[in-house]
């Protein structure tokens, strides 16, 4: 299954080999320890690389240590008692991290859509001010591919011989995907793509307690059309919905039309996003979507926000 995102480069990791980054310690007073990522838990992850963080007990920045693969390698760590947390390195790609002195707390977010390059035909800036006549949610770039796994309490001393530590991470991504099917007048789209944002879903991932962020922000997402089935598809990443309130998750479609306007065609979906059996894998269905035949396909014309219709369209429960 492919999953479109958009990449945002916030920094790149320079890896050297299955071994720690260049942290400088004296031998004497450290211990060798064999790291080793058991990926039981998520048997179809391929990352390029890995992330460890080691938080002491007696506190203070972690160590970071990076490995230029996903099986682990062996580390020198000076004596103590540690908390460990993983991560795959490849997320540095599209996201950054806050909260980074405490395991628990430790933050992965991407970041606002607004400014950034986004998917056709409508800019950023369009879909969050449409959005935000509702919701005044902030719309962000959906996440990449991110995996955590953490083990408490790992102890090395000058008693210890060589030393091994196992860390098992499980995606903490959820996948989602859309289908709207029985689309009338699909061809209106001429082969264009179109917009969606999806609301209140979690603006980021605690990677070391497992659980989402609880700010809400929208997702956007992209349909790409099937005109011999006659349906609309997209498909996406998300950090999931947020865990403690059950929020309405609201889909919304952006259709630019040739007299400069914007139709948006809202659908309640929390029923289908909070309740699917798999919520690492949430699939919504909408049945029905009638397309006007005015749509803008691409001429190069950027709609006036202040010119838009919302359709409201229940969906049989």
């Amino acid at each position: 299954m492919k999953f479109h995102h958009i990449i945002y480069v916030i920094s790149i990791l320079l890896l050297t080999g299955c071994t720690h980054k260049d942290l400088v310690f004296d031998h004497e007073s450290t211990a060798h320890v064999r790291v080793i990522f058991d990926w039981e838990d998520a048997p179809d992850a391929n990352p390029r690389s890995m992330t460890l963080y080691m938080y002491s007990s007696l506190g203070g920045e972690p160590l970071r240590y990076t490995f230029d693969n996903k099986n682990g390698g062996y580390i020198y760590l000076p004596y103590g008692t540690y908390d460990a947390l993983a991560l795959n390195g490849d997320i540095y790609e599209w996201a950054a991290e806050r909260n980074l002195y405490d395991a628990s707390s430790l933050e992965v977010l991407t970041p606002d859509m607004k400014g950034h390059t986004t998917y056709a035909p409508l800019p950023a800036e369009y879909l969050e001010h449409l959005l935000g006549k509702d919701a005044g949610e902030r719309v962000i770039l959906p996440p990449g591919l991110l995996y955590t796994g953490r083990t408490d309490g790992f102890s090395v001393s000058v008693a210890d011989g060589d030393k091994t530590i196992i860390l098992r991470p499980r995606e903490a991504t959820c996948h989602y995907t859309i289908d709207i099917i029985n689309v009338e007048n699909i061809s209106a789209l001429g082969g264009a793509t179109l917009n969606g944002t999806l609301s209140q879903m979690a603006e980021s991932y605690f990677a070391g307690a497992f659980h989402a962020g609880e700010k809400d922000v929208a997702i956007p997402c992209y349909f790409v059309a099937d005109a011999e089935k006659n349906t609309l598809h997209s498909e996406f990443l998300t950090f999931g919905h947020t865990p403690s309130v059950r929020r309405n998750n609201n889909l919304r479609l952006y259709l630019p039309l040739k007299d400069n306007s914007v139709r948006c065609y809202d659908y309640d979906v929390t029923s289908q996003a909070h309740d699917a059996p798999d919520p690492h894998h949430v699939h919504i269905v909408i049945d029905g979507l009638s397309l006007p035949h005015t749509i803008d396909t691409g001429g190069g014309i950027i709609p006036d926000v202040n010119e838009w219709e919302s359709v409201i369209i229940p969906i049989p429960m």
